[in-house]
């Protein structure tokens, strides 16, 4: 990837959004009945994130681009939880396990994406995944007769990160000098 079509895909991102936010000003300017930009603001994020996943698929193939993009969608769907009011800042614990649970799952489409290669995104990955499943485990009954604790829970985790960190090391995967490891 060349260092010019990094701006190029944030105005492509910039652009949809700015062009989306101008386009609902307007119709509410004309009297059109579009919903409540207090409420719908998430959609802004969501259209950044589609245009992220877009930019991959049409063509860029820029592993970050999709990851950016599973990101987008997230963060739009936890903030319409709080536009909707079907979350709210005083059940935080009850919420919060969503993002990491958003980053893992951003990390692991940015490692698939990258044809897994770099092993730095699949740690994030399966941390923010670990982090997340564990935070929800306690809200989940049929999650947490697997998960008898959050203790128990981390310790397989870091079993299995453990594993893959002396599996790298053993294959003599160390890296590449392009990898972010």
């Amino acid at each position: 990837m060349s260092n010019a079509s990094q701006p190029r895909r944030r105005y492509l991102v910039g652009g949809v959004v700015v062009i989306a936010v101008a386009i609902w000003i307007l119709l509410q300017a004309a009297g059109v009945g579009v919903p409540s930009l207090e409420q719908f603001w998430p959609v802004f994020v969501l259209l950044g994130g589609l245009a992220s996943a877009l930019d991959f698929f049409a063509g860029s193939r820029a592993p970050g681009s999709l990851g950016k993009g599973v990101a987008g969608i997230g963060v739009a769907a936890l903030a319409f939880g709080f536009t909707t009011d079907r979350l709210n800042w005083r059940n935080f614990f009850d919420w919060f396990p969503a993002i990491p649970l958003i980053a893992g799952l951003a990390f692991l489409t940015t490692w698939a994406a990258d044809r897994y290669q770099t092993s730095s995104y699949l740690i994030l990955g399966i941390v923010g995944l670990g982090l997340g499943v564990t935070g929800y485990a306690h809200h989940l009954d049929w999650l947490a007769k697997f998960l008898p604790t959050p203790a128990v829970s981390w310790a397989i985790l870091l079993l299995i990160l453990g594993i893959f960190l002396l599996w790298k090391n053993f294959r003599g995967g160390g890296g590449t000098a392009s990898s972010a490891e």
